[in-house]
């Protein structure tokens, strides 16, 4: 609901947007000691759930028929916790990119548009066999080369939502994001986890490990 204001990087303009509605969905209510909580949850329609319920993911497009849609994708099981539990990693990474893809195919808007974070690990896992080295150049046309539940998850559902746009039923897009922003809160199931550990932890007095050889630079 309201504005969201936007800077047109060409001209420097700020341009703004009509949002008539924001839809936050998790696996669980987030804290309400967190700021400015209680002003969010006025200002959008909060759902808890799973990904892996199709029905959860149809709930969330109610009412987007006939009107311009964007769905930002960010729910996964992390790499580590992946490989601990293989049926939970395709429920949600696989399993729940395909039920949040048809779920917007069929939701009556115009195309939507399609944002989803996806993972280096679709590559490899940085191993000296790995297909890909560090000295190649990565492009769209690179070949998927997973080594593990992850890893193969999330390149299954870059082919999902890749075939999706093909077809016209969603403009997707799907990003590989590093670790490039230090995680707030408490470590997660993420085998890159301990990048963040190593300077999040300090900082607030408390020791980590770092998984590295003594002579790593």
């Amino acid at each position: 609901r309201g504005q969201i204001l936007s800077h047109t990087a060409a001209a420097g303009a700020e341009t703004s947007v009509a949002v008539k509605e924001v839809v936050l969905a998790d696996v669980a209510r987030p804290p309400s000691f967190l700021p400015g909580y209680e002003e969010l949850e006025s200002q959008a329609r909060v759902e808890i759930g799973s990904l892996a319920d199709p029905s959860f993911c149809r709930s969330l497009f109610a009412e987007s028929s006939g009107r311009p849609l964007s769905v930002f994708h960010l729910g996964a099981i992390m790499s580590g916790q992946g490989e601990a539990d293989f049926d939970l990693c395709m429920d949600v990474n696989l399993h729940g990119t395909l039920h949040m893809l048809e779920a917007a195919r069929h939701c009556g808007a115009p195309r939507p548009r399609f944002v989803m974070t996806s993972a280096g690990a679709t590559l490899g896992s940085g191993a000296p066999t790995d297909y890909v080295t560090k000295d190649d150049v990565v492009a769209d046309s690179t070949r998927a080369t997973p080594h593990t539940s992850y890893g193969m998850s999330k390149a299954c559902a870059e082919l999902l939502l890749s075939d999706y746009s093909r077809r016209g039923f969603v403009d997707g897009r799907a990003c590989r994001l590093p670790t490039v922003i230090v995680r707030a809160g408490a470590p997660n199931a993420a085998t890159t986890s301990c990048y963040s550990s190593v300077v999040r932890e300090p900082l607030a007095g408390a020791d980590t490990v770092a998984p590295v050889e003594a002579n790593v630079r």
